[in-house]
């Protein structure tokens, strides 16, 4: 997913960023896919005195990569002609802002991952150096600016698509601030495995060890199975309400795999005014929906297209 994600970033990078350069000012544009002389020099390197030109580069990346960098310019494409087809477009500083929120964000969770609060947390203890922050921040920025216009272009869109009604804010509400139960998992790949580790169990087994030791989920399997509180309206959630702090769970089945589950704690709902939170709330629901559904968003955007392959770009017959 994530080397989809980088094809994506390197096409939108020529169709979007180069487009939008081109636009000039911050009015808002749709640029149209540019031709190869646009984003590259003629003469891209020179090795041992001998030039290579722009056009090596762009069959040995076809060689290469065809069937990725294919799909990747079809869905910036499709996506582009949406937005021009609904007159939706996308300034200069919208991408800017983006790609220094998107660019903070990551840096963060890199700091959190080893045990600092930011990135300015890591500078301040002297594991990290204000210049290499600097340079990481620009390499980051750099990476995601192109990103940024592909996505705001489809979130832009996917909105005039999306519904958020009052019954999805009350759900979310419930789910951020109704009753939870904190529990452990062991995720399985099949019901025989499950039903053979419930006897483990039953028997005495220690839950953490057998997570850390048996669960496919891993990053849960590494805190002994420990998952952040579940919900009600969660399908863990749910099956933990019906249990006692201490039981463990009969095997339940999700698209995920097999789950057994010990349920640690139940914790009541928060007493909090939904109607003070309510748009807070319904920005929290649209944003989780947006990601949770782009990906059905752009497989459906490509699936209403006429896709026509061409003549065979490699020399190779198409798959």
């Amino acid at each position: 997913m994530r080397r989809v994600g980088r094809l994506l970033a390197l096409v939108g990078a020529a169709c979007l960023i180069g487009g939008l350069g081109r636009a000039g000012g911050d009015a808002p544009s749709v640029p149209a896919l540019p031709a190869l002389k646009d984003v590259a020099p003629e003469v891209i390197v020179t090795v041992n005195g001998t030039p290579v030109s722009r056009e090596s580069l762009a069959a040995l990346a076809i060689l290469l990569d065809r069937d990725r960098l294919l799909d990747a310019l079809i869905t910036v494409e499709v996506v582009r002609q949406e937005a021009v087809r609904r007159g939706v477009g996308v300034t200069a500083a919208e991408i800017e802002a983006e790609s220094q929120r998107a660019t903070a964000e990551e840096l963060d969770a890199a700091a959190q991952r080893l045990g600092a609060k930011s990135q300015a947390d890591l500078v301040a203890r002297g594991k990290m150096s204000v210049e290499e922050a600097a340079a990481e921040r620009a390499r980051l920025a750099a990476w995601y600016r192109p990103m940024a216009a592909f996505n705001l272009l489809t979130e832009k869109l996917m909105r005039q698509d999306l519904k958020v009604g009052d019954d999805d804010v009350r759900a979310e509400f419930d789910r951020q601030y109704g009753p939870r139960a904190r529990v452990q998992q062991i995720v399985l790949r099949t019901r025989t495995e499950a039903e053979e580790t419930l006897n483990r169990l039953n028997a005495g087994a220690d839950f953490a060890q057998l997570a850390r030791d048996l669960s496919l989920d891993r990053v849960s399997a590494r805190a002994g199975g420990e998952l952040p509180p579940q919900p009600r309206g969660s399908p863990l959630g749910d099956a933990a309400f019906a249990l006692k702090p201490g039981q463990i769970s009969p095997v339940l089945q999700t698209p995920d795999g097999f789950h057994l589950i010990k349920v640690l704690e139940l914790i009541p709902g928060e007493n909090r005014n939904f109607d003070e939170l309510r748009e807070t709330l319904r920005r929290d629901v649209t944003a989780r929906l947006l990601r949770e559904r782009r990906p059905f968003w752009l497989r459906e955007l490509r699936a209403k297209s006429i896709i026509r392959p061409s003549a065979d770009i490699s020399g190779v017959a198409p798959q």
